[in-house]
């Protein structure tokens, strides 16, 4: 899942660069759909923490909070890859091809750090409080 949510990839699944891919109907739809995917997960994980917050107790807490900001900030890049790099691609496409920018690769390589931090801590929570099933609560720990 992970590797599905991970902002600003270098490369793309369509074989040219980046500026290139912004072109392509395929792509931008690709991103769009990423983007309700990240919002509903987003909304899941309100969900899976609401009926299991007593249970869980502060690290489950703290996972959830975690979780929430790294989710978030996948959010935000998800709309920046679906509405702002289409056009940034237009005017220099040599730093859409290239995203390895300071703060750019700082703010995308954290927030993907914190989102699978904040999930592995919110799946050994889960664990641990054995409201659902056991199986559910080791993907989420590993599957991040």
């Amino acid at each position: 899942m992970l590797l599905i949510l991970n902002p600003i990839r270098v490369g793309t699944p369509f074989g040219v660069s980046n500026s290139e891919a912004t072109t392509i109907w395929a792509y931008n739809v690709m991103n769009g759909l990423a983007l309700l995917g990240v919002i509903a997960i987003l909304m899941g994980l309100i969900g899976l923490d609401a009926s299991q917050s007593e249970a869980t107790g502060v690290l489950g807490l703290v996972g959830f909070l975690v979780a929430f900001i790294g989710t978030a900030q996948n959010v935000g890049v998800r709309w920046a890859e679906t509405f702002v790099l289409p056009s940034v691609a237009e005017v220099p496409p040599e730093w859409v091809d290239d995203p390895n920018h300071g703060m750019v690769l700082l703010g995308t390589k954290l927030g993907s750090w914190i989102l699978a931090a904040g999930w592995m801590l919110f799946g050994v929570a889960t664990l641990r409080a054995g409201v659902y099933p056991r199986a559910a609560a080791i993907a989420l720990v590993i599957g991040w």
